[in-house]
C-alpha cells in the first residue's frame, strides 16, 4: 500500500498507508504510536501518540492562579503608586499635593512617603529651588550662575571691584567733593592746619582739645617726657601707682626699702631681737629682722649660729658680690658655760669660710657672763662668704 507523510519536511510525525485491510489498520497503529512500521529499541520519539502526550504535560504545567498577580483594583487614583509593603506583598501609595517629592521613611508602612520640599539652606541638606531673577526677596530661593552673573556685572559698572564699599546707608562721598563726615576716622594723612570756630572733640571722650603753647589744668593725665625738672605746687604730688607721699628732702621722714648712697647718718638707731630663749643647737639670726640678737635666758648647750634673710629668704639673694653685713648674738651663760661652736649661711658651711679674731676658734664660753659674738659676712661669690668672728665677754 502507498504510504502518506503527516508533518512537515524537517518534522515528519508519521507516514499514514493507504488502508486495505486489518493488517493496513496495525501498520497505521504502529505508526501513530511509534512513528515508524518496526518497533523501536527504546522510547518511541516520533509518533502522534507521543507529541499529544507532550503538549497535555505542558497544558498541565501552566500556572493557572492569580498568585503573583497585581490586580486592577490595587490602583485607586491616577498618580497612584504600587510599593512592596512586605516580602511578596505589594499596597498602594496615594499620590501626594502638587509640589510634593517622594523620599524614604522606614518607619511607615510602606517605606517610603510623600513630603514637602524643604526650605533652602546653607547650613543643612535639602533641595533647593532656583531662580534666575536679581530682584527676588525671596529668602528660600537661591541664585543661578545667571542671576551671579548679572549681579556681579552690574555691580562693576557701579562700584570698581578695587574700590570696595563697606555696609553703605547714605551716599558715597566723592574724593573731590565737600562733604560733612560723621563717625569716620582718619589714619592719613596726618592734619597739621585745622581751620575751626568751634571745639574739637577727642572721639572717644568730651574733653577739650589742649593747645601746646597754652597754659591749661591737666586732669588724669600721665607725663611721659619730657623730664620735669622744676615743679611749682603748693600740695602733695602722689605717686600714679602708690598712695604713699613723696618724701620731701627737709621733712622727717620714716623710710622703708630704702637705699641711702654716700649719706651720713648723725645718731642712727638699731633695734635689737630680744627673746627669753636658751641659746642651744642651731640658731637663725634672721637679718630681715634684725642684725642684733640677745638671749636673755641661760644657755643650755653649746651652738651653731646660722645668718639667713629668713626663713623663705636667703642672705645670699639679699646681698651682691662685694657686699657685706654685720651681725651680733648676745649669750647668757650661768654657771656652766656654753660656746658657738661653727658659723652658717643660709643653712650651710659650704662656701663658708670663718676666721676667728686672733687666730683661734673659742673652745669655751665664759660662766656668769654674757658673751657677744660679732660676724662680719662678706660676699666674696655666688654663695661663697668670708666671716670675721671675734667672742668678747661682759660681765
Amino acid at each position: 500500500m502507498a504510504a502518506t507523510n503527516i508533518g512537515s519536511n524537517k518534522y515528519p510525525l508519521a507516514k499514514i498507508p493507504a488502508l486495505a485491510d486489518a493488517a493496513d489498520i496495525q501498520v497505521a497503529l504502529k505508526y501513530y504510536h511509534w512513528g515508524q512500521e518496526a518497533e523501536p529499541e527504546g522510547l518511541a520519539t516520533a509518533g502522534i501518540s507521543k507529541y499529544l502526550d507532550d503538549i497535555d504535560t505542558r497544558i498541565d504545567g501552566i500556572d493557572t492562579s492569580l498568585e503573583g498577580v497585581v490586580l486592577e483594583e490595587v490602583v485607586q487614583a491616577k498618580g497612584d503608586l504600587i510599593v512592596g509593603s512586605a516580602n511578596s506583598a505589594v499596597d498602594n501609595l496615594t499620590v501626594g499635593s502638587d509640589g510634593y517629592v517622594l523620599k524614604a521613611n522606614s518607619s511607615t508602612t510602606l517605606g517610603v512617603e510623600w513630603s514637602a520640599l524643604p526650605a533652602a539652606s546653607t547650613t543643612g541638606s535639602g533641595i533647593v529651588q532656583l531662580s534666575d531673577s536679581t530682584s527676588t526677596t525671596s529668602s528660600v530661593l537661591a541664585a543661578t550662575p545667571t542671576a551671579v552673573k548679572t549681579t556681579y556685572d552690574y555691580s562693576n559698572t557701579h562700584v570698581s571691584a578695587s574700590t570696595g564699599v563697606h555696609g553703605i546707608t547714605g551716599s558715597v562721598v566723592g574724593t573731590t567733593d565737600a562733604q560733612t563726615l560723621t563717625n569716620k576716622t582718619l589714619t592719613t594723612p596726618v592734619i597739621s592746619t585745622i581751620s575751626n570756630t568751634g571745639t574739637l572733640t577727642l572721639p572717644t571722650s568730651t574733653d577739650t582739645l589742649v593747645g601746646r603753647a597754652t597754659t591749661d589744668t591737666l586732669t588724669n593725665k600721665t607725663l611721659t617726657s619730657p623730664i620735669i625738672s622744676t615743679i611749682s605746687n603748693t600740695g602733695t604730688i602722689t605717686l600714679p601707682t602708690s598712695t604713699d607721699t613723696l618724701v620731701g628732702r627737709a621733712t622727717t621722714d620714716t623710710l622703708t626699702n630704702k637705699t641711702i648712697t654716700q649719706g651720713i647718718l648723725i645718731s642712727p638707731e638699731e633695734r635689737l631681737n630680744i627673746s627669753a630663749t636658751a641659746a642651744t643647737g642651731t640658731i637663725n639670726i634672721n637679718v630681715n629682722t634684725s642684725s642684733v640678737w640677745y638671749y636673755t635666758t641661760n644657755a643650755t648647750g653649746n651652738f651653731v649660729i646660722n645668718a639667713r634673710g629668713d626663713a623663705s629668704t636667703t642672705l645670699n639673694s639679699l646681698l651682691t658680690t662685694g657686699d657685706s653685713i654685720t651681725i651680733v648674738f648676745l649669750n647668757t651663760n650661768g654657771s656652766t658655760a656654753y660656746y658657738n661652736t661653727s658659723v652658717q649661711v643660709d643653712g650651710t658651711t659650704t662656701g663658708v669660710t670663718t676666721r676667728w679674731q686672733g687666730g683661734t676658734a673659742p673652745s669655751s664660753g665664759n660662766a656668769s657672763s654674757i658673751d657677744a659674738y660679732s660676724y662680719n659676712i662678706i660676699k666674696t661669690a655666688n654663695a661663697t662668704f668670708t666671716v670675721l668672728a671675734s667672742q668678747t665677754r661682759f660681765a
